[in-house]
């Protein structure tokens, strides 16, 4: 039983020895795992930070090339708004140097408007046939505000429109385009003029 007892004795202090070297070994890993947590740490701060200086700088890119396109863009539209002000600059020749039309109500309402009124009573004809549920003067006023700056004209072209029969007004005073019945459409034989 002697040689148990010293078995047992010996395998113990074995153990002893052999926790005292794992302690010794884990205390070495640990400082190791800690310096290595650290450097972690560090480099997960430097990767957020690049990150973060990578996102700030797209987004200044992103902002900067909107700003130029808004800039281009509106170039472009000062540019479009110019060409078409070019032929309104036209001089015209005195009243008694021009020839006289006819005395008829077609070719006196036409020498009293002019190319650029035409196209403008054409875009406010248009702009009614685009626009199935009617619009009020101002609504049409505000469509084409920038074509036509004085709001009057545009009451004008829409009486003229009115008189014409080629508009109707409701009694909420929206102006619909007036689609011809299919009588209207055929030619009369009592209504073509002599010239």
């Amino acid at each position: 039983m002697e040689n148990f007892l010293d078995t047992l004795k010996a395998r113990h202090v074995d153990a002893q020895q052999r926790l005292v070297e794992a302690t010794e070994r884990f205390k070495i890993l640990q400082a190791e795992h800690t310096a290595v947590s650290a450097k972690f740490q560090n480099a997960n701060a430097w990767y957020q930070y690049l990150t973060a200086e990578v996102a700030s700088w797209q987004k200044t890119i992103e902002s900067e090339t909107r700003r130029m396109e808004a800039q281009a863009k509106q170039a472009q539209q000062q540019a479009t708004q110019a060409t078409p002000a070019a032929p309104a600059t036209i001089t015209q020749t005195p009243a008694a140097a021009q020839p006289r039309p006819e005395a008829t109500p077609e070719a006196t309402h036409e020498s009293n408007a002019s190319a650029g009124d035409i196209n403008k009573t054409e875009l406010i004809r248009e702009l009614l046939q685009q626009n199935s549920n009617g619009m009020t003067p101002a609504e049409v006023w505000r469509a084409v505000k920038e074509q036509i700056p004085r709001r009057s004209y545009v009451y004008s072209v829409l009486g003229r429109l009115k008189d014409r029969d080629q508009v109707s007004v409701n009694r909420r005073g929206k102006y619909f385009f007036r689609i011809p019945k299919m009588e209207e459409m055929k030619p009369k034989e009592n209504s073509m003029s002599v010239q």
